[in-house]
Order: C-alpha cells, then sequence, then structure tokens
C-alpha cells in the first residue's frame, strides 16, 4: 500500500503516544517500601514457630518487575500490610484513578484467598475499597486488576499518603507479590459488546435479559454457568492478551460473597480457569479482569464460546457492560494499540533526533531515536492489526 505523508505531517499536535504502563511499586528497595515493618518480629516467630506467625520478606520468586518480589508469608485470617507514608507515588495513584494492576504468585493451595486496598494520609483519613481483589488460591501466578477507583483520590500536595493490603486467606498461604502499577484501559480492545442482544449467552439457572446495552444476570446464589457468549474476530483478539477485562454494576446489595470462573470452549476442547475471581457484591459500578493464561487458546481463525461461571452465597444481579481483551506489547507497537500502524510511523518521525529520555519512540532502546527505531516499525508493519 502506498502511503501519502505530506498530508500527515502538519498534524504532529494531533498525534498521541501512551507511555508504558507506570509502576508504583516494584519492590527492588530493600525496607519493600514499609510493608517488611508489619511483619512479625523475628523472637516472635522463633518463639512461636514460622507456621504461626506474619512474614514480610524480599524474595525472589514470581518476578516480572526488576530482580526482586515480596514475599508474605502468614497462618490464614486477615491483617494489614501498610506502606510507609511516600508522597512520590501520589501521581501516579492521581493518574491510575484508582485501578491496578498487580503481579501475585502462590506456592501453596487455600480454601479461599483475598485481599482489600485502602489509602490513608492527612486530608482524607482512612479509606478503604469495597471490592475484594483476588489472591490466587493454587500454585500459581496471577496478574489481579484492583479497583478502588470509589475511593477519593490523595491531594496532589498531600506530604504523606499510604497504600494499605488487607491479606486474606482460609489457611496458611504465600503469596509473592509484584509490579504494582497503573492500569490503562485504553490497552483494552472490545471482545463482546451487548449492544443489541447477548451475543449467544444462555444458562439454565440464571435469567439473562438484555438491559440497554448490557447483560443483565440474575439468580437464587450456588454455582451457575452461563454459556455460549461469542463474537466475530473473538478467537484471534484471545491471542494478544491473557486479562479479560469487564465493567460490572450491581443495582442492589447482593450477598456477602461472590465469585467467578471462565471457560472457554473451542475444537481444542473445554478448559477452565482454576482461581476464582471476586465479584462486586456492594452496590456500585466496577471494573474486574481475569487472568486465562492457563487456558488453551482457540486458533485464532477458529470458532471458540466463552463460558461464565458465577457463583455466590446467596440472590445476587449483576450487569455486566461489555468484556474486553487488555492486550499485551507488540514490537515495533509504538502507541501501544497492539497494531504497528502508519500512528506508530508518525510517533518516531515527529520523536527522530532525540537523545534523552525519549520514550517509547525509542523502539531499541539505546537512548537515541534514529534511523533503527525507524527501521524496526517498518519491519514489524502490520504486527498485531
Amino acid at each position: 500500500m502506498r502511503h501519502n505523508w505530506i498530508w500527515v505531517l502538519g498534524m504532529g499536535a494531533l498525534l498521541m503516544t501512551s507511555a508504558p504502563a507506570q509502576v508504583i511499586f516494584s519492590f527492588e528497595d530493600p525496607d519493600m517500601h514499609g510493608y517488611a515493618a508489619d511483619g512479625d518480629p523475628d523472637d516472635y516467630c522463633q518463639a512461636v514457630g514460622y507456621d504461626y506467625c506474619w512474614q514480610v520478606f524480599q524474595a525472589t520468586i514470581g518476578v516480572t518487575d526488576g530482580s526482586y518480589s515480596m514475599g508474605v508469608r502468614w497462618p490464614g485470617g486477615f491483617r494489614w500490610l501498610i506502606s510507609d507514608g511516600n508522597p512520590s507515588i501520589v501521581p501516579l495513584v492521581r493518574q491510575s484513578g484508582g485501578k491496578f494492576l498487580v503481579d501475585v504468585t502462590a506456592t501453596r493451595s487455600v480454601p479461599w484467598s483475598n485481599f482489600i486496598v485502602s489509602y490513608n494520609d492527612g486530608q482524607y483519613g482512612w479509606r478503604q475499597a469495597a471490592l475484594q481483589a483476588t489472591l490466587p488460591r493454587t500454585p500459581s501466578t496471577m496478574t489481579v486488576l484492583i479497583d478502588a477507583s470509589a475511593l477519593t483520590l490523595p491531594d496532589a500536595s498531600a506530604s504523606w499518603f499510604q497504600i494499605g493490603l488487607g491479606m486474606n486467606a482460609g489457611g496458611a498461604h504465600e503469596v509473592y507479590i509484584d509490579n504494582l502499577r497503573v492500569y490503562d484501559d485504553s490497552k483494552t480492545r472490545l471482545a463482546i459488546a451487548f449492544d443489541n442482544d447477548l451475543q449467544g449467552f444462555n444458562s439454565e439457572c440464571a435469567t439473562l435479559t438484555w438491559n440497554n446495552g448490557a447483560m443483565q444476570v440474575s439468580w437464587s446464589g450456588g454455582f451457575c454457568w452461563l454459556f455460549g457468549g461469542t463474537t466475530d474476530g473473538f478467537a484471534a483478539l484471545l491471542h494478544r492478551g491473557h486479562i479479560l477485562v469487564m465493567d460490572v454494576t450491581v443495582p442492589s446489595a447482593g450477598p456477602a460473597w461472590s465469585n467467578m470462573i471462565i471457560s472457554l470452549n473451542h475444537a481444542g476442547g473445554w478448559n477452565q480457569t482454576a482461581n476464582p475471581i471476586e465479584l462486586p457484591t456492594a452496590p456500585g459500578s466496577y471494573t474486574i479482569a481475569v487472568d486465562y493464561r492457563d487456558l488453551n487458546l482457540p486458533d485464532p481463525s477458529g470458532w471458540v464460546t466463552l463460558n461464565l461461571g458465577i457463583n455466590a452465597g446467596g440472590a445476587h444481579n449483576l450487569i455486566i457492560d461489555n468484556i474486553r481483551v487488555l492486550v499485551e506489547p507488540v514490537a515495533g507497537d509504538v502507541n501501544g494499540d497492539g497494531c504497528v500502524d502508519d500512528a506508530d510511523l508518525l510517533a518516531v518521525l515527529f520523536a527522530f533526533g532525540c537523545g534523552s529520555d525519549c520514550g517509547p519512540e525509542d523502539v531499541n532502546g539505546d537512548g537515541v531515536v534514529d534511523d533503527a527505531d525507524l527501521l524496526a516499525v517498518l519491519f514489524a508493519f502490520g504486527n498485531g492489526c
């Protein structure tokens, strides 16, 4: 295809590029941003036995950013881990709008496990999210989405600010936490929209109704499958990431607990996720995510149906607005939209000659934007599109 570049060179002011996900805590610091101070003293652990105390320590298990993670080992039950009061993270927290991703690796199996997030500062005091975030119940690694968007963000001028992690488990558990970062919804791509129908979803144990561009789900509690959701291009889109994102609204107070697993059915058979993720039960609108990296994916050009396994401790009512895939970086994709195209070439052209702090336009990471970066995008042109 021939491209005419003349007209677009005057459009530089309209070109927007997206920076990589911003890391809030990577746990490279020896004190792990103050969380380690919340562990029990070593002399206490020696006295009661290490299986009966809370331990917070630096580790190299489950590392996804840098060389270290934060290990947390505890005998079960609930306990707060409180960060230091570092105000340097306030700009990123404000940028996030209260939605974060974090990578968590578990090395034990427990009946259930989750955590909640709190903020604390001098302006607004202590406040905590209503939606529990998921911790893996089985030995595995998950990317977890934290939705604390209902909490008041800290003021830009906050002199101190803390993030609390309320860890909970139904038995002795051990997890490794790494790479707490800003969630960027612009990196998602629409997989299933309920613009005019239910896109194939059906159920024998729940009532599904179309509700003004969303799927309303009502059931009496317990476990229930919603079968058969699909749309054109869904199989190919699944290959571009490993996280399925959904916007969920709870119109009225629900039961004490609720969670979800998903399954994919395709020519390769049926397979389902091992770790349930928490569903909201308090009234409000939330973003939830399911890590599906443990599933066998369909052929990108083949057929696939998505099935949602919902569970609750009593009658529940949810409205699912849409289902998206958080796409992963594609080589040569400068603006992070999952497709190497004209916009990426333009981004490199406009940054050409940059010699420091060049951002994603420095495709090969050598500190400058030059011919090598332009060639990298050209050779990758069309990837992910």
